[in-house]
């Protein structure tokens, strides 16, 4: 009998007793609209406001991946669409940010804000250009 019970738990151990949680999969890819764009006060232009199906950007966060999807003939906004990897810096400016480095290219500071919902990448050290995205649930 003991030597049943642990097979028993042996092979659940090992098989997880059948249980397939794709949540945790699932919860590593996130979307994000773009909201806002603010760009640098040197070019002169004012912020720019998007609908929410405008400007669509998928995070895979396990394997590092973004997803630029571009609708209703929207100029791009830093990444024109296709897929990009990505990695994240320390960062640097004394705030609670992380270096966004896509494609082996620096794209400034990455948020994740206290804002449930809320991203932000701004140009790294400065209040100059700013992407604010609300996530898509």
């Amino acid at each position: 009998m003991n030597k049943l019970f642990f097979f028993t738990i042996l092979i659940c151990f090992l098989y997880g007793c059948g249980n397939n949680d794709d949540s945790s999969e699932s919860s590593q890819v996130q979307s994000y609209a773009l909201k806002k764009y603010s760009p640098s006060f040197s070019n002169g232009n004012g912020e720019i406001i998007y609908a929410m199906d405008d400007i669509i950007w998928t995070f895979d966060f396990q394997n590092q991946t973004i997803l630029v999807e571009i609708f209703n003939g929207i100029e791009p906004v830093m990444l024109n669409p296709g897929n990009y990897s990505y990695m994240l810096g320390e960062y640097i400016c004394g705030i609670s940010s992380s270096e966004l480095i896509i494609n082996n290219t620096n794209y400034g500071d990455l948020i994740i804000s206290n804002t449930p919902g809320v991203l932000i990448i701004h140009d790294l050290c400065s209040s100059d250009r700013r992407l604010l995205f609300n996530e898509i649930e």
